[in-house]
């Protein structure tokens, strides 16, 4: 048996053992060099913003890439939690970094895109999150949209996506070469041949083209032209009106309408064929308008020219349509962020921004005055509005096949009937 004396003797020993135990493990925690860099991630995971990867067509040559990138950092730094990733691109290649993000498991948690098969194909897969329960829960989503396209979205079923942006298409023309040459702006397809053909007779280009998804808009104006609104609930009138419109276009190409080299030709060059004045002529949308040609008096933007006596107008979404995948929505440590950045994006702040560009057009507001007033000029006789034909049609088929063998058509190595046979199947 101990005595008192050496049982409190050995409890003061241990506990001077504990002490030190507890000196030492701090010590080695905080000191030791090994374990420094384990506590420093440590609290690094805890100060990181939670990361929210966006993708859309905005980025690289689009004028509203510069816009975007503001809107984007005014967010960032207002939420210093949350850290937007801007991923977009600008040309083909978006859309097809879009749909292998997706087929390999790796979806933007926010991205933009266009009406189409594409979308129609996503949200059948399950893939694209259905806003509605949101909008629903917070009324104010009320002060984002337009009263009435607020009601109108309450009363759908799902709402899988947030209409931010509106597009034109129709004729860009160079006033000036055509008055230099005394031609009138045409009024219908005869004036627009004639003009080609007169054009021609003075070595200057009609109209620069290119073989590609978006020089395909000449071809896809012609067909909204033709079949009007008929074409977007009927396929019968759909084919009817693209058999018609590649005829069209054909007579156009055998007129010499386009570049010797327009197979060959990149959406850039062409572009800059009609910017730097060495083509009268361009197919293009409402997006195309940058300050240089809002300022410009001699450019005219008009509805393509086919039937002057029943104007129709090619119009829709643009990729200022946007959306949240399913993978971020179902994952609750993004879901609010995302939704939170989608908020943003589409706020009347943001609409403000991009209304500064002469070619944006807001769908979130029936009212806006300056960047419509560009449009309606020469829009306010329009009969119809048509959706774009790749709209209308399965968009992989679109570029696959016809994109592809356009130049088989134009060049007379296959019918029109052979081109338009691969869509039916």
């Amino acid at each position: 048996m101990m005595s008192a004396i050496e049982v409190n003797m050995f409890k003061k020993f241990n506990m001077i053992l504990i002490v030190l135990l507890m000196i030492f493990l701090i010590y080695d925690a905080f000191f030791n060099p090994h374990n420094k860099q384990t506590l420093n991630e440590i609290f690094e995971i805890k100060n990181e913003p939670i990361e929210i990867r966006f993708v859309s067509s905005w980025g690289g040559e689009d004028n509203k890439s510069g816009i975007l990138d503001q809107v984007l950092n005014e967010f960032n730094s207002k939420h210093p939690d949350i850290l937007v990733i801007n991923e977009s691109m600008s040309g083909e290649d978006f859309l097809y970094n879009l749909k292998t993000d997706f087929a390999s498991n790796h979806p933007p948690d926010v991205f933009g895109l266009w009406p189409g098969s594409d979308l129609e194909k996503l949200i059948e897969l399950g893939m694209v999150a259905d806003l509605k329960p949101i909008i629903e829960s917070d009324q104010s989503w009320g002060q984002v949209f337009d009263d009435d396209i607020y009601s109108e979205y309450l009363s759908k079923e799902h709402v899988y996506s947030i209409p931010f942006e509106l597009i034109y298409e129709g004729l860009f023309i160079n006033k000036t070469i055509l008055d230099r040459y005394r031609i009138a702006v045409p009024e219908n397809f005869e004036d627009l041949a004639n003009a080609v053909k007169r054009l021609r007779s003075f070595n200057v280009l009609p109209i620069a083209y290119n073989n590609t998804p978006e020089g395909s808009y000449i071809y896809q104006n012609i067909v909204a032209s033709i079949g009007g609104v008929e074409i977007e609930s009927d396929e019968l009138e759909l084919f009817e009106a693209m058999k018609i419109g590649a005829d069209k276009i054909k007579y156009l190409y055998d007129l010499k309408a386009f570049p010797e080299d327009a197979f060959m030709l990149d959406d850039y060059s062409r572009d800059q064929l009609f910017r730097d004045g060495k083509a009268a002529m361009i197919v293009q949308g409402s997006w195309f308008i940058n300050e240089d040609l809002g300022k410009n008096n001699e450019i005219v933007f008009i509805p393509f020219p086919y039937d002057e006596s029943n104007k129709r107008l090619t119009y829709g979404l643009g990729n200022g349509n946007f959306h949240i995948s399913s993978n971020c929505y179902e994952d609750e440590s993004r879901k609010d962020a995302a939704i939170l950045f989608l908020k943003y994006l589409v706020s009347k702040e943001s609409v403000l921004k991009f209304d500064a560009l002469p070619g944006f057009i807001s769908s979130l507001e029936m009212d806006s005055p300056k960047t419509n007033q560009f449009v309606t000029a020469y829009f306010s006789d329009v009969a119809e509005h048509v959706k774009p034909v790749d709209h209308l049609v399965d968009r992989s088929k679109w570029e696959r096949h016809i994109i592809f063998q356009f130049p088989m058509m134009l060049e007379g190595q296959i019918t029109v009937e052979a081109l338009l046979n691969e869509l039916k199947h």
